[in-house]
């Protein structure tokens, strides 16, 4: 209609279009009228309708905009909720590995406190297997001193005596006393790892009087003996040597404590030497001392007091 110089009806069907509801067609009408109305040189409309076209455009653009920046977020939104899934992932995955470590430990921790535990239990039984057994070979040890005691009661009344017999008792004395000491120190382990079988009290001062006896032998002995301490020697060689110290006194009542020292070191098979170093003297002393030792014992100067003790 433009072309054919049909004003009026490009006009009218140009208005119809926009009214249309597309934008774009408004926009491409809007547009049309305003090249027709400034041909007729009637600009005034012809800015009206530059403006409707400018306006539409407009809000379309800003239409695009805001669908470009929801497009845009949600597109955002999408690649956050990845990255947020894929941290979770991340995170459980840390999870179940420290999970399964902290598990592993726990297991491995148990594992060794059983294995130590049943070791440790099975320890304890052996300790006490080893004292029971030592309590038993005590046992026997002690029967056979008491039918050897019975034996020399018997012998005593037909005034005789068998050296053999002393000595076997004092063997079987220093067994018991080094199988109690055993014991005594297999208690105290048995203590440590927890265990409750224990050896009787009444051991403990022939087990300190038997290390005092070492300790004097090997010359570690420092200072002299307190009274306490030869009480419990003298003890100590009643038990090994047959009531020794009691034979003695029985022998000899006016004997000290001193002359007793002697005759239990001389006993033990200590020398004329060591004896001077554990009294702290001269071995002149030690021959005077031993001097007036035999005429309390009642023997003569000419027998050996060394072997005359060992026998007794």
């Amino acid at each position: 209609y433009m072309q054919m110089g049909q004003t009026e009806n490009a006009r009218k069907y140009l208005k119809m279009s926009a009214n249309s509801s597309k934008a774009y067609t408004q926009i491409s009408a809007y547009d049309c009228l305003y090249f027709l109305e400034k041909d007729i040189d009637n600009f005034e409309e012809a800015i009206v309708y530059h403006e409707l076209a400018d306006s539409i455009t407009n809000s379309m653009e800003e239409l695009n905009s805001r669908e470009l920046i929801a497009s845009l977020q949600k597109k955002y939104e999408n690649e956050k909720l990845q990255n947020d899934n894929l941290q979770m992932k991340v995170r459980y995955t840390n999870f179940i590995l420290w999970g399964t470590i902290a598990f592993l430990s726990v297991v491995a921790c148990m594992c060794y406190y059983y294995y130590k535990n049943r070791n440790n239990k099975k320890k304890i039984a052996e300790i006490e297997l080893q004292i029971r057994d030592n309590e038993e070979e005590i046992e026997r040890y002690r029967q056979e001193i008491e039918d050897i005691q019975i034996s020399k009661d018997q012998v005593v009344k037909e005034n005789l005596m068998l050296e053999e017999n002393r000595t076997k008792v004092g063997e079987l004395n220093g067994k018991i006393v080094l199988l109690t000491m055993q014991n005594k120190i297999l208690s105290e382990h048995l203590k440590e790892r927890g265990g409750e079988l224990n050896v009787g009290i009444s051991s403990g001062p022939f087990i300190h009087a038997f290390r005092l006896l070492l300790a004097i032998k090997e010359g570690t002995l420092r200072g002299k003996l307190s009274n306490e301490e030869r009480q419990r020697l003298f003890s100590l060689f009643d038990l090994i040597y047959w009531n020794y110290v009691s034979r003695l006194l029985d022998r000899a009542p006016t004997l000290t404590k001193h002359d007793l020292e002697i005759c239990c070191f001389l006993k033990f098979g200590l020398t004329h030497e060591e004896l001077s170093c554990i009294f702290h003297t001269t071995p002149d002393s030690v021959t005077r001392a031993k001097s007036r030792l035999k005429g309390r014992l009642g023997i003569s100067t000419q027998d050996d007091l060394d072997a005359f003790l060992k026998e007794f």
